[in-house]
Protein backbone atom coordinates (compact mmCIF):
# COMPACT_ATOMS: atom_id res chain seq x y z
CA UNK A 1 0.00 0.00 0.00
CA UNK A 2 2.96 2.20 0.72
CA UNK A 3 4.31 1.85 -2.75
CA UNK A 4 1.08 3.28 -3.44
CA UNK A 5 1.00 6.14 -1.93
CA UNK A 6 4.62 7.11 -2.47
CA UNK A 7 4.07 8.62 -5.79
CA UNK A 8 1.52 10.65 -5.12
CA UNK A 9 3.41 12.10 -1.89
CA UNK A 10 6.29 12.85 -4.26
CA UNK A 11 3.91 14.53 -6.94
CA UNK A 12 2.43 16.83 -4.10
CA UNK A 13 6.04 17.54 -2.77
CA UNK A 14 7.16 18.88 -5.60
CA UNK A 15 4.21 20.20 -7.71
CA UNK A 16 5.53 23.26 -8.08
CA UNK A 17 8.75 22.59 -9.49
CA UNK A 18 7.39 19.98 -11.81
CA UNK A 19 4.56 22.81 -12.94
CA UNK A 20 7.43 24.85 -13.67
CA UNK A 21 8.95 22.14 -15.78
CA UNK A 22 5.46 21.65 -17.61
CA UNK A 23 5.30 25.39 -18.17
CA UNK A 24 8.68 25.70 -19.48
CA UNK A 25 8.04 22.55 -21.90
CA UNK A 26 5.04 24.24 -22.98
CA UNK A 27 7.07 27.40 -23.88
CA UNK A 28 9.42 26.15 -25.72
CA UNK A 29 7.11 23.88 -27.88
CA UNK A 30 5.10 27.19 -28.70
CA UNK A 31 8.92 29.01 -29.20
CA UNK A 32 10.03 26.01 -31.63
CA UNK A 33 6.41 25.52 -33.51
CA UNK A 34 6.92 25.60 -37.44
CA UNK A 35 4.07 28.06 -37.50
CA UNK A 36 5.05 29.12 -40.88
CA UNK A 37 3.90 25.66 -41.73
CA UNK A 38 0.45 26.58 -41.31
CA UNK A 39 0.13 28.91 -43.76
CA UNK A 40 -1.09 26.90 -46.75
CA UNK A 41 -3.51 25.44 -44.67
CA UNK A 42 -5.37 28.79 -43.03
CA UNK A 43 -5.12 29.86 -46.36
CA UNK A 44 -7.23 27.37 -47.84
CA UNK A 45 -9.55 27.22 -44.68
CA UNK A 46 -10.20 31.08 -44.81
CA UNK A 47 -10.90 30.59 -48.65
CA UNK A 48 -13.30 27.71 -47.98
CA UNK A 49 -15.30 29.29 -44.94
CA UNK A 50 -15.62 32.88 -47.21
CA UNK A 51 -17.35 31.04 -49.78
CA UNK A 52 -14.59 31.39 -52.27
CA UNK A 53 -14.81 34.96 -52.00
CA UNK A 54 -11.79 35.93 -49.62
CA UNK A 55 -7.83 35.12 -49.82
CA UNK A 56 -5.97 36.19 -47.19
CA UNK A 57 -1.89 34.93 -48.09
CA UNK A 58 0.54 35.84 -45.29
CA UNK A 59 4.46 35.65 -45.29
CA UNK A 60 5.16 35.23 -40.88
CA UNK A 61 2.85 33.95 -38.04
CA UNK A 62 3.97 34.24 -34.35
CA UNK A 63 2.38 33.50 -30.80
CA UNK A 64 3.93 35.37 -27.65
CA UNK A 65 2.49 34.40 -24.18
CA UNK A 66 3.23 37.17 -22.37
CA UNK A 67 0.55 38.95 -23.52
CA UNK A 68 -1.10 36.08 -25.65
CA UNK A 69 -0.87 37.58 -28.70
CA UNK A 70 -1.30 35.77 -32.29
CA UNK A 71 1.00 38.05 -35.17
CA UNK A 72 0.91 37.90 -38.68
CA UNK A 73 3.01 40.13 -41.07
CA UNK A 74 3.22 40.92 -44.85
CA UNK A 75 -0.76 40.01 -45.18
CA UNK A 76 -2.19 40.49 -48.21
CA UNK A 77 -6.14 39.86 -48.74
CA UNK A 78 -7.97 39.93 -52.15
CA UNK A 79 -11.69 39.77 -52.94
CA UNK A 80 -14.10 40.52 -55.40
CA UNK A 81 -15.32 43.43 -53.40
CA UNK A 82 -11.98 45.48 -54.01
CA UNK A 83 -10.71 46.68 -57.11
CA UNK A 84 -7.54 46.08 -55.79
CA UNK A 85 -5.87 43.71 -52.99
CA UNK A 86 -5.49 45.01 -49.69
CA UNK A 87 -1.97 45.30 -48.02
CA UNK A 88 -0.77 45.37 -44.54
CA UNK A 89 2.41 45.53 -42.56
CA UNK A 90 1.17 43.48 -40.16
CA UNK A 91 -1.89 41.83 -38.28
CA UNK A 92 -2.27 41.76 -34.27
CA UNK A 93 -4.95 39.39 -32.65
CA UNK A 94 -5.28 39.86 -28.81
CA UNK A 95 -7.72 37.23 -26.59
CA UNK A 96 -9.37 39.05 -23.77
CA UNK A 97 -10.22 37.34 -20.64
CA UNK A 98 -13.86 36.85 -21.14
CA UNK A 99 -12.89 34.44 -23.94
CA UNK A 100 -11.28 32.24 -21.98
CA UNK A 101 -13.44 32.47 -18.64
CA UNK A 102 -16.84 32.87 -20.23
CA UNK A 103 -16.39 31.41 -23.52
CA UNK A 104 -17.72 35.02 -24.97
CA UNK A 105 -15.86 36.82 -27.97
CA UNK A 106 -13.56 39.43 -26.43
CA UNK A 107 -10.15 41.11 -27.11
CA UNK A 108 -8.67 43.18 -29.60
CA UNK A 109 -7.35 43.80 -33.30
CA UNK A 110 -4.61 45.79 -34.69
CA UNK A 111 -3.76 46.40 -38.28
CA UNK A 112 -0.79 48.40 -38.96
CA UNK A 113 -0.37 50.21 -42.16
CA UNK A 114 -3.65 49.56 -43.46
CA UNK A 115 -4.21 52.72 -46.13
CA UNK A 116 -0.85 54.29 -44.81
CA UNK A 117 -2.64 54.37 -41.22
CA UNK A 118 -3.80 51.96 -38.52
CA UNK A 119 -6.90 50.66 -37.38
CA UNK A 120 -7.65 48.97 -34.04
CA UNK A 121 -11.30 47.16 -32.82
CA UNK A 122 -11.72 46.35 -29.04
CA UNK A 123 -14.58 43.96 -28.24
CA UNK A 124 -15.81 43.01 -24.84
CA UNK A 125 -19.53 41.34 -23.26
CA UNK A 126 -21.88 43.89 -22.33
CA UNK A 127 -25.50 43.24 -20.60
CA UNK A 128 -27.33 41.20 -21.81
CA UNK A 129 -30.75 41.49 -24.05
CA UNK A 130 -34.56 40.38 -23.61
CA UNK A 131 -34.77 38.04 -25.62
CA UNK A 132 -32.00 36.21 -24.50
CA UNK A 133 -29.23 37.47 -26.21
CA UNK A 134 -26.08 39.89 -25.64
CA UNK A 135 -25.02 43.06 -26.28
CA UNK A 136 -20.92 43.53 -26.84
CA UNK A 137 -18.97 46.71 -26.23
CA UNK A 138 -16.97 47.87 -29.15
CA UNK A 139 -14.37 50.67 -30.12
CA UNK A 140 -13.19 51.23 -33.48
CA UNK A 141 -10.53 53.37 -34.01
CA UNK A 142 -8.68 54.64 -37.03
CA UNK A 143 -5.56 56.97 -36.95
CA UNK A 144 -4.45 58.78 -40.60
CA UNK A 145 -5.77 56.44 -43.13
CA UNK A 146 -5.15 57.75 -46.92
CA UNK A 147 -8.63 58.76 -48.67
CA UNK A 148 -6.56 58.00 -51.86
CA UNK A 149 -5.85 54.38 -51.18
CA UNK A 150 -8.92 53.96 -49.82
CA UNK A 151 -10.94 54.99 -52.58
CA UNK A 152 -8.64 53.30 -55.22
CA UNK A 153 -8.84 50.35 -53.55
CA UNK A 154 -13.04 50.35 -53.27
CA UNK A 155 -12.89 51.47 -56.69
CA UNK A 156 -14.97 55.02 -55.93
CA UNK A 157 -15.96 57.26 -58.59
CA UNK A 158 -15.22 60.34 -56.44
CA UNK A 159 -11.00 61.25 -56.21
CA UNK A 160 -10.36 62.44 -52.68
CA UNK A 161 -7.33 62.62 -50.70
CA UNK A 162 -6.47 63.82 -47.10
CA UNK A 163 -5.81 62.16 -43.97
CA UNK A 164 -9.34 60.77 -41.86
CA UNK A 165 -9.11 59.74 -38.27
CA UNK A 166 -11.92 58.42 -36.31
CA UNK A 167 -13.50 56.75 -33.52
CA UNK A 168 -16.82 55.11 -33.09
CA UNK A 169 -17.97 53.44 -29.62
CA UNK A 170 -20.99 51.66 -28.06
CA UNK A 171 -22.78 48.88 -27.90
CA UNK A 172 -23.16 46.03 -30.92
CA UNK A 173 -25.70 43.26 -31.16
CA UNK A 174 -23.92 40.43 -33.49
CA UNK A 175 -27.47 38.67 -34.06
CA UNK A 176 -28.56 41.97 -35.57
CA UNK A 177 -31.96 41.80 -33.47
CA UNK A 178 -31.41 45.50 -31.54
CA UNK A 179 -29.80 47.97 -34.05
CA UNK A 180 -26.17 49.34 -33.05
CA UNK A 181 -26.07 52.24 -30.29
CA UNK A 182 -22.50 54.03 -31.06
CA UNK A 183 -21.32 57.05 -30.74
CA UNK A 184 -18.99 58.35 -33.34
CA UNK A 185 -16.31 61.46 -34.30
CA UNK A 186 -14.31 61.49 -37.32
CA UNK A 187 -11.48 64.16 -38.91
CA UNK A 188 -10.49 64.99 -42.40
CA UNK A 189 -6.44 66.61 -42.57
CA UNK A 190 -5.52 68.33 -46.35
CA UNK A 191 -8.95 67.32 -47.78
CA UNK A 192 -8.88 67.76 -51.44
CA UNK A 193 -11.45 66.17 -54.03
CA UNK A 194 -10.26 65.79 -57.65
CA UNK A 195 -12.89 66.53 -60.42
CA UNK A 196 -15.15 63.79 -60.67
CA UNK A 197 -18.34 63.20 -62.44
CA UNK A 198 -21.25 60.56 -61.10
CA UNK A 199 -24.98 59.86 -61.82
CA UNK A 200 -27.36 61.25 -59.50
CA UNK A 201 -30.79 60.72 -60.20
CA UNK A 202 -31.17 64.23 -61.60
CA UNK A 203 -28.67 63.22 -64.31
CA UNK A 204 -24.46 63.85 -64.58
CA UNK A 205 -23.22 65.90 -61.80
CA UNK A 206 -19.72 67.24 -62.61
CA UNK A 207 -17.73 67.95 -58.73
CA UNK A 208 -14.73 70.24 -59.68
CA UNK A 209 -11.33 69.88 -58.03
CA UNK A 210 -11.67 71.80 -54.73
CA UNK A 211 -9.12 72.31 -51.83
CA UNK A 212 -11.52 71.90 -48.92
CA UNK A 213 -8.63 72.05 -45.97
CA UNK A 214 -10.46 70.13 -42.58
CA UNK A 215 -13.57 68.73 -41.66
CA UNK A 216 -14.59 67.71 -38.39
CA UNK A 217 -17.89 66.07 -37.45
CA UNK A 218 -19.71 64.21 -34.24
CA UNK A 219 -23.14 62.19 -33.63
CA UNK A 220 -24.63 58.89 -32.66
CA UNK A 221 -26.17 55.85 -34.32
CA UNK A 222 -29.11 54.93 -32.21
CA UNK A 223 -32.09 52.59 -33.03
CA UNK A 224 -31.73 52.88 -36.75
CA UNK A 225 -30.97 56.92 -36.63
CA UNK A 226 -28.04 58.43 -37.87
CA UNK A 227 -27.64 61.18 -35.92
CA UNK A 228 -25.60 64.02 -37.25
CA UNK A 229 -24.89 66.24 -34.31
CA UNK A 230 -22.37 68.98 -36.67
CA UNK A 231 -19.87 68.85 -39.52
CA UNK A 232 -18.00 71.44 -39.64
CA UNK A 233 -16.62 71.72 -43.44
CA UNK A 234 -13.55 74.04 -44.32
CA UNK A 235 -11.84 76.82 -42.32
CA UNK A 236 -11.95 80.31 -43.28
CA UNK A 237 -9.61 80.31 -45.87
CA UNK A 238 -11.06 77.43 -47.77
CA UNK A 239 -13.27 78.27 -50.79
CA UNK A 240 -16.13 76.34 -49.34
CA UNK A 241 -16.95 76.30 -45.59
CA UNK A 242 -19.57 75.45 -43.45
CA UNK A 243 -21.87 73.32 -41.14
CA UNK A 244 -23.93 70.46 -41.62
CA UNK A 245 -27.10 69.13 -39.02
CA UNK A 246 -29.67 66.66 -39.15
CA UNK A 247 -30.25 62.91 -39.44
CA UNK A 248 -30.42 59.99 -41.74
CA UNK A 249 -32.34 57.07 -41.46
CA UNK A 250 -30.13 53.78 -41.50
CA UNK A 251 -30.07 50.73 -40.49
CA UNK A 252 -28.00 47.17 -40.97
CA UNK A 253 -30.03 43.99 -41.78
CA UNK A 254 -29.08 40.35 -42.29
CA UNK A 255 -31.14 38.67 -45.05
CA UNK A 256 -30.09 35.07 -45.76
CA UNK A 257 -26.91 35.62 -44.53
CA UNK A 258 -26.23 38.75 -46.37
CA UNK A 259 -25.35 42.06 -44.18
CA UNK A 260 -26.27 45.18 -45.96
CA UNK A 261 -27.50 48.68 -45.25
CA UNK A 262 -30.62 49.77 -45.81
CA UNK A 263 -31.82 53.80 -45.80
CA UNK A 264 -35.52 55.01 -45.49
CA UNK A 265 -34.75 59.49 -45.31
CA UNK A 266 -32.84 61.98 -44.51
CA UNK A 267 -33.03 65.61 -43.32
CA UNK A 268 -29.64 67.89 -43.17
CA UNK A 269 -29.64 71.70 -42.57
CA UNK A 270 -27.02 73.01 -44.39
CA UNK A 271 -25.33 76.30 -44.20
CA UNK A 272 -22.65 76.86 -46.90
CA UNK A 273 -20.41 80.34 -47.50
CA UNK A 274 -19.45 79.94 -50.82
CA UNK A 275 -16.65 82.05 -51.97
CA UNK A 276 -16.64 83.97 -55.75
CA UNK A 277 -13.68 82.24 -56.78
CA UNK A 278 -15.32 78.52 -57.10
CA UNK A 279 -14.87 77.07 -60.54
CA UNK A 280 -18.04 77.48 -62.65
CA UNK A 281 -18.59 73.55 -62.61
CA UNK A 282 -20.57 74.08 -59.29
CA UNK A 283 -22.57 76.37 -60.88
CA UNK A 284 -25.18 73.06 -61.74
CA UNK A 285 -25.38 72.15 -58.56
CA UNK A 286 -25.37 75.67 -56.76
CA UNK A 287 -28.19 76.75 -59.22
CA UNK A 288 -30.61 73.42 -56.71
CA UNK A 289 -30.53 76.02 -53.59
CA UNK A 290 -29.98 79.62 -55.40
CA UNK A 291 -33.08 81.18 -53.86
CA UNK A 292 -31.73 80.25 -50.08
CA UNK A 293 -28.62 82.17 -51.12
CA UNK A 294 -27.66 85.59 -49.26
CA UNK A 295 -25.14 87.90 -50.08
CA UNK A 296 -21.76 87.96 -47.91
CA UNK A 297 -18.69 89.90 -48.40
CA UNK A 298 -16.63 87.60 -50.59
CA UNK A 299 -19.31 84.97 -51.94
CA UNK A 300 -22.92 83.63 -50.51
CA UNK A 301 -24.24 82.26 -47.58
CA UNK A 302 -26.36 79.22 -48.33
CA UNK A 303 -29.20 77.82 -45.89
CA UNK A 304 -30.89 74.95 -46.77
CA UNK A 305 -32.69 71.77 -45.95
CA UNK A 306 -32.42 68.61 -48.00
CA UNK A 307 -35.37 65.87 -47.18
CA UNK A 308 -36.35 62.89 -48.35
CA UNK A 309 -38.77 60.33 -47.62
CA UNK A 310 -37.38 57.56 -49.43
CA UNK A 311 -34.29 56.40 -51.20
CA UNK A 312 -36.65 56.21 -54.28
CA UNK A 313 -37.46 59.51 -54.38
CA UNK A 314 -35.49 62.59 -55.30
CA UNK A 315 -34.77 65.34 -52.43
CA UNK A 316 -36.74 67.87 -51.85
CA UNK A 317 -34.99 71.73 -50.71
CA UNK A 318 -36.11 74.06 -48.31
CA UNK A 319 -35.89 76.98 -45.90
CA UNK A 320 -34.37 76.48 -42.76
CA UNK A 321 -37.39 77.28 -40.51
Amino acid sequence: MKWLVMPFLFLFKHKFKILSLIALVFIILIWRFPYQELRPLITQKIYELSGQRLSVIFQTMNISLIPLKLAISDVTINSPNFKKGLRFDKIMLIPGIDLFLKKLPSGKLIIENIFSGRLSLSLSPGRPTENGGRLFKAELLVDHLSLINLMKTLGNQIEMDGKITTRIAGEIDPSLNTQPDLDWSVEIEQWNVGESQFNTMMGPLTIPGLSLGTAQGTGRWSNGKLQIESIKLGGKDSPINGEIKGYVQLMIVSQMGHISWQTSGLQLDIYLTVLNQIPNQLAIFLSLIERYKTGVPGGNLYKVRVTQSSPYSPPSFGPIN
